[in-house]
């Protein structure tokens, strides 16, 4: 009997793991002081961070979030966009610092997972900002 319940816990765990979140929680949003799913239900995210994208974009692909999603049990995933730092920063070097974010973002849809971007800023660049998030 307990063979059986230790092989069905772990093919629940195993189900769990292929789980999608975003399909699995919708749309998500701050109750108070908790983070709720679309049914109300509190939420917590597992994640890590990439580092800025243009100090480590060899890290800013799908195969990246795929080991996250897949080997770190992640869901989510935090891009962060350095936006003065270096020649490759978003102010200097739009349109890499978007394709490199889109590759990640693409990648974080593609697993069902959720993604935070990171404008990081340490000035403020809000005309530059609201531009992006359009």
């Amino acid at each position: 009997m307990k063979k059986i319940s230790v092989a069905i816990v772990l093919i629940a765990a195993f189900f769990v793991s292929l789980a999608q979140p975003v399909k699995e929680n919708g749309q998500l949003k701050v109750r108070g002081t908790q983070l709720v799913n679309s049914k109300e239900q509190p939420v917590v995210l597992h994640g890590m961070s990439f580092g800025w994208h243009n100090l480590w974009p060899r890290f800013y692909n799908k195969g990246a979030v795929h080991e996250l999603v897949t080997k770190w049990n992640c869901t989510v995933v935090r891009a962060s966009m350095g936006i003065e730092l270096n020649d490759s920063g978003y102010l200097k070097s739009p349109e890499t610092s978007v394709k490199l974010m889109k590759k990640v973002i693409d990648a974080c849809i593609k697993e069902g997972v959720y993604v935070i971007i990171d404008w990081h800023d340490h000035n403020i660049h809000q005309p530059q900002a609201v531009e992006f998030f359009l």
